[in-house]
């Protein structure tokens, strides 16, 4: 039976080095779609309530008819507010890329191969938890797929 070659420790390191490069890019392109969604949430936020402050000085609730309106209106108008500040709040769930404290342990105590594939196992994992975060928020993830080009050889 044949035993496993494996690439040298070196073209390890740089096959790492390589992923790591690309997933932190692709973490970037993340933080910059949170960052847009944040900027359009809140001009959504201002737009409505200087709306609101416009309409409520015109509103005459003279008639049922203009009640059961302005309740309406009023009740669309806290829905869309309400949606703006889901959008706005902080961003629990959104990762940056590795803990500091993890990744401080793991180069006191391990290789330089050990720490690099350790660094791609957390970008990724990084990266997926922003996927996640960012669909629950709607904006498609960016990135592209991590798979090996075919012509890769």
């Amino acid at each position: 039976m044949a035993q496993a070659t494996y690439p040298p420790d070196a073209e390890v390191v740089a096959s790492a080095e390589a992923a790591i490069g690309e997933i932190r890019g692709q973490i970037d392109h993340q933080s910059t779609d949170a960052a847009a969604l944040d900027t359009k949430a809140a001009a959504l936020f201002t737009l409505v309530v200087a709306g609101a402050g416009l309409v409520a000085s015109r509103v005459h609730l003279d008639g049922l008819d203009r009640v059961v309106l302005g309740a309406i209106t009023f009740l669309v108008l806290l829905w869309v507010l309400w949606c703006a500040a889901q959008s706005i709040r902080p961003r629990d769930g959104f990762s940056y890329g590795a803990d500091a404290r993890s990744l401080v342990e793991l180069v006191d105590r391990h290789s330089h191969k050990e720490v690099a594939l350790a660094m791609c196992d957390s970008l990724r994992d990084a990266r997926e938890r922003n996927k996640t975060f960012l669909e629950r928020r709607s904006v498609p993830p960016s990135g592209g797929n991590l798979r090996a080009r075919p012509d890769a050889g």
